[in-house]
Formats: C-alpha cells, structure tokens, sequence
C-alpha cells in the first residue's frame, strides 16, 4: 500500500511540475520583443506619415535618402509580427515558434531593403535560438 501512495505522489509531482525554460531563451524571447515592439510601432508610423516623412526628407539634408516605399513598410511590419509571434510561442516553449521566427528573417534577408548587416544579424539570431532549440517542444 505504501508503494502505490509513493507512486501516486510521485505522478502528481510530476504532473504539477512546471518545465523549466531556459534562461537565455527567456532573454533572447524578451529583446525580440523589445526589437520587434520597436519595429511594429515605427513601422505603423512611419506607413501613416508616410507623405509627411516623405516631404521632410526631399526638403532636408538627407534628400534622395528616403527610397522605401509604403510596401516595403507593409513588409517591415510583417517580418516584425511574425518575429514577434515566433518569440511569444517559443516563450511559451513551442517548436513551431521557432520555425516562424527563422522562416520570416529568413526570407527578410533576401529583400532588397535589407543589408549585409540584417543578413548577419538575422543569422546570429536564428542561430542563437537554434541553440534552444532542444528546450521547445
């Protein structure tokens, strides 16, 4: 009798046992957020005053500078939310939040937008989450 009070104390244990995260998942999880806050929210600025900016830029010192267009903001805000997304689910310790994640900065480094530098630091990002990868199920 003692045996399978042992056994069931032992399955309640477990069952209530919450899993432990990575620390540095969590750290990297929070700086996406950080990042990709950031992003959404310039971005949704920045696509309603476009025109404002636009003519800002034409009469100051950066004219000629200023080449996105409204669909490349559209696309900025996209690749913010999927990343966004992809960190709330492997927060949450979710496989497919990462594959998310590395899907859409993935594709962000082929756009033309982008330089030399989001290709390296999309690549370290991923890569960094890849080393977390066994902690999602």
């Amino acid at each position: 009798m003692e045996q399978h009070e042992n056994l069931l104390n032992n399955q309640e244990n477990n069952y209530f046992q919450k899993e432990e995260k990575p620390q540095f998942l969590t750290v990297l999880c929070i700086l996406t957020f950080i990042g990709s806050g950031f992003g959404l929210i310039a971005g949704t600025v920045f696509i309603f005053a476009y025109d404002w900016i636009l003519e800002f830029v034409k009469n100051g010192p950066m004219a000629g500078e200023f080449n996105l267009t409204r669909i490349d903001l559209i696309i900025g805000l996209v690749i913010s939310a999927g990343s966004l997304v992809g960190a709330l689910l492997m927060i949450n310790l979710k496989r497919i939040g990462f594959f998310i994640y590395a899907g859409v900065n993935a594709v962000a480094v082929f756009l033309p937008e982008y330089s030399t530098f989001t290709l390296i630091f999309n690549a370290l990002w991923i890569g960094l989450y890849t080393a977390n990868f066994k902690a999602l199920k």
